[in-house]
């Protein structure tokens, strides 16, 4: 046994990969397994995609529209638009808006073009 497992030490290192690895045990014993694939083993988790249907959309809608009423409040409360155009209101109105545009850009299915 000990001639057979010599040819092979012999054979596996005369070779540029190793065809099969030697793991020994506690009783002395060496036992033959082919080489491990990186990664064997483990557990992958994948996050499921959710697909949605007529709730999902009529959901998205009534966010978007919140928006838009919230973005029209916020001009309201500022003044107006000639209000912001010319200065005549204060930063945490002017951030409030900005805040408001950005919420509904968020939820605009498409993108506006930029020239």
């Amino acid at each position: 046994m000990a001639a057979a497992a010599a040819a092979a030490l012999i054979t596996a290192a005369s070779t540029p990969f190793p065809l099969v690895s030697f793991r020994s045990r506690r009783d002395g014993h060496l036992s033959l397994s082919p080489p491990r694939r990186p990664g064997a083993g483990r557990c992958r988790a994948s996050a499921p995609t959710f697909q949605g249907g007529p709730a999902a959309s009529y959901a998205r809608e009534m966010e978007r529209l919140s928006a838009k009423e919230s973005l029209l409040l916020a001009f309201r409360d500022a003044g107006g638009f000639e209000s912001l155009v010319s200065g005549k209101t204060t930063g945490m109105q002017k951030i409030d808006v900005n805040e408001r545009i950005v919420g509904l850009e968020r939820l605009n299915p498409t993108p506006r073009p930029t020239t």
